[in-house]
C-alpha cells in the first residue's frame, strides 16, 4: 500500500509540474502582477544576506550567491535562527549544514541564534538586523519578501523595513510563494544555473527532501514561463533602494493574511486558489 501511495504522489507531482509550466501558465498570467522586468546587475562588492533559517539563502538567493563568488567581493550570510524547529526525516544538524553552505559559497556565515518560529514575537529583531547592517556596511541587503509563506520570513522583512539601512540596495526574495508586488515596483531577475542551485540544496538533508525541491523548481519555472515565456529556472527579486523602503511600508503593513504556497507540485489546485484569493484581496 505504501509503495502504491508513493507512486501516486510521484504521478500527481509530475502532472502538477506539467500543468503549471504548460496549460496553467495562462491562469498564472492573469493572477500575477505585471511589473517592469530587468536583468539583475549584481555588481556590488559587499553583500549581506538575511536567512531566517538555514537553507533560505539557497532557496531565495542561491543563483545570486553563486555569481557573487569573486575574489574582490565580500558576502556575509546572517542566519537569524538555527532552524531548530524543523528537520527532515533524514535528520542532520541544520547549523552545521549552514556552516558548510556558507563555506562552499565563499561567504562568512554568522548566527544570531534567535528562536525559530518566534521571530514575529521578537521585538529586538529590527534593531539586531539594523545593527548588523551598520557594522557590515553592505552595498546590498538580500532578504525575504513580506508575502513569503513562512511567518519568520515575513517577520525578517518587516523588521528590515521598519528599521532600514538606507545606504544599501535591498533585494527581496521569495522561496515557496511568488513575489506579488504592485506594478510600480521593479522586478529584477537572474536566469540559468539550475544545476548549481540543486547541488547547493543537496547539502541540506536536514530540512530538504526531493518533493520540496520539485515543488520549488516547479514554482520557479512556472513563474519564468508566465513572465518571460521561458520555462528555464529563474531567480526574481523585488529591488528597492534602502532610501526608498518607506515606499513599501504601507504595502507591507497592510499585507493580507494570504500567502500562496507551493511546496509540493501536486498541490497545484490549492496554490492557484490561494493566488486567486490574494489577487482579490489586494485589488
Amino acid at each position: 500500500m505504501k509503495a502504491v501511495k508513493n507512486i501516486a504522489r510521484k504521478l500527481a507531482d509530475a502532472f502538477g509540474a506539467w500543468y503549471l509550466t504548460g496549460p496553467g501558465v495562462r491562469r498564472l498570467r492573469k493572477l500575477l502582477p505585471g511589473p517592469a522586468l530587468h536583468g539583475l546587475d549584481a555588481s556590488w562588492n559587499n553583500v549581506l544576506v538575511l536567512a531566517p533559517h538555514p537553507d533560505d539563502e539557497i532557496f531565495g538567493a542561491g543563483l545570486l550567491l553563486e555569481r557573487l563568488q569573486q575574489p574582490k567581493k565580500t558576502v556575509t550570510i546572517a542566519y537569524i535562527t538555527n532552524g531548530e524547529a524543523y528537520s527532515a526525516v533524514a535528520g542532520g544538524d541544520r547549523k552545521k549544514e549552514a556552516q558548510a553552505s556558507a563555506c562552499r559559497l565563499g561567504a562568512q556565515g554568522i548566527f544570531l541564534g534567535l528562536k525559530d518560529g518566534q521571530l514575529s514575537n521578537t521585538p529586538e529583531l529590527a534593531e539586531k538586523i539594523h545593527s548588523l547592517a551598520a557594522r557590515i556596511q553592505p552595498d546590498a541587503v538580500i532578504l525575504p519578501w513580506v508575502g513569503d509563506y513562512h511567518p519568520d520570513h515575513r517577520a525578517v522583512a518587516m523588521a528590515a523595513i521598519r528599521r532600514p539601512y538606507a545606504q544599501a540596495q535591498h533585494l527581496f526574495y521569495s522561496t515557496f510563494s511568488p513575489l506579488r508586488p504592485d506594478n510600480e515596483f521593479k522586478l529584477s531577475f537572474l536566469m540559468g544555473g539550475e544545476t548549481k542551485v540543486l547541488t547547493a540544496l543537496a547539502g541540506y538533508s536536514a530540512s530538504v527532501n526531493r518533493e520540496t525541491i520539485n515543488g520549488f523548481m516547479t514554482l520557479r519555472r512556472a513563474q519564468a514561463k508566465a513572465y518571460l515565456n521561458n520555462a528555464a529556472f529563474w531567480e526574481p527579486y523585488l529591488e528597492i533602494s534602502g532610501a526608498n523602503l518607506a515606499g513599501i511600508q504601507e504595502l507591507a503593513a497592510n499585507w493580507p493574511r494570504a500567502n500562496p504556497t507551493l511546496k509540493k507540485a501536486r498541490h497545484w489546485r490549492n496554490f492557484l486558489s490561494q493566488l486567486r484569493d490574494l489577487e482579490e484581496l489586494v485589488r
